[in-house]
């Protein structure tokens, strides 16, 4: 591979640093200049072949596990993005993770509106509500995109998208995934307009998940990890609400746990009436 770039930076006192960290700690820098960290290798490899705008990426091959490593500055410097090797002290003081594989990209922000969706003619989606936890998150991205939903939808959100933490429990699905953010009223509206059936996981209800019809156009909704669903979905009379039985001491689950057990019951039902059909 014939890679030239920059001379290669050393000291910990070097502008590109410092805004390197900055991208990791503050989510005002990431709105205000649009853009995000990507660190490893998989999370890369995800970006680049969705077409994501990579603007650079800072390595250290002293961490490369191998020649696919290479391959993948290769072809992301076909892409456009700029090539910057850093010393293996400098990659520890960047990175964010614990076992670092030498690859730390930064990203171009984008677009996450509703208008922007486009949903299949049976659309089932995934709706967050006022999510806290980076790792929570991206574990639902993981598990959205895994189930094939046509959106994830965040309402009022309190961690974004591009916070490092949830770039990296997607496990770079971020990138494969359509989602959007909007308040909860937008949400509302965009439902109703696209008749769009809601179903939220909540303790408070008789009804189990399994007897809810999730056939037609669904939104399956989970809530704050804390609080689960505000009053403004509890209250409203078009929610169909369901809970998942607990046989054990506790009285909730995880809240990508719970939306996932829903999620793969929609699909469960839209497999068989399918069959159904056919």
């Amino acid at each position: 591979m014939n890679i030239k770039p920059p001379e290669i930076i050393r000291s910990k006192q070097n502008e590109k640093v410092k805004t390197l960290v900055k991208l990791r700690q503050k989510k005002l820098l990431r709105d205000a200049i649009g853009q995000f960290l990507i660190e490893g290798y998989k999370e890369l490899n995800e970006a680049l072949k969705s077409k994501a705008k990579i603007i650079e990426i800072y390595y250290c091959p002293t961490y490369f596990q191998g020649p696919e490593f290479h391959t993948l500055l290769t072809n992301a410097q076909g892409q456009g993005a700029i090539l910057q090797e850093v010393t293996k002290d400098i990659f520890e003081k960047i990175a964010y993770r614990e076992n670092p594989d030498g690859l730390l990209g930064i990203g171009e922000t984008w677009s996450q509106k509703l208008e922007d969706l486009a949903l299949s003619d049976n659309p089932l989606l995934f709706i967050v509500e006022t999510v806290e936890k980076p790792g929570n998150l991206g574990n639902m991205i993981r598990s959205a995109e895994a189930a094939g939903v046509d959106a994830l939808i965040i309402c009022e959100p309190l961690v974004d998208i591009f916070n490092p933490n949830v770039v990296r429990a997607s496990r770079g699905m971020v990138f494969n995934l359509p989602i959007a953010v909007a308040s909860n009223q937008d949400v509302l509206n965009f439902l109703k307009n696209n008749n769009v059936a809601i179903i939220a996981a909540t303790p408070h209800t008789n009804q189990m998940y399994w007897n809810a019809n999730m056939s037609g156009p669904t939104a399956i909704f989970v809530g704050n990890e804390r609080n689960g669903l505000s009053n403004f979905w509890m209250n409203n009379s078009e929610i169909h609400k369901v809970k998942i039985p607990l046989n054990g001491q506790g009285d909730s689950l995880n809240a990508a746990t719970a939306g996932v057990i829903i999620l793969f019951e929609a699909l469960r039902q839209r497999d068989c009436q399918q069959k159904l059909t056919h």
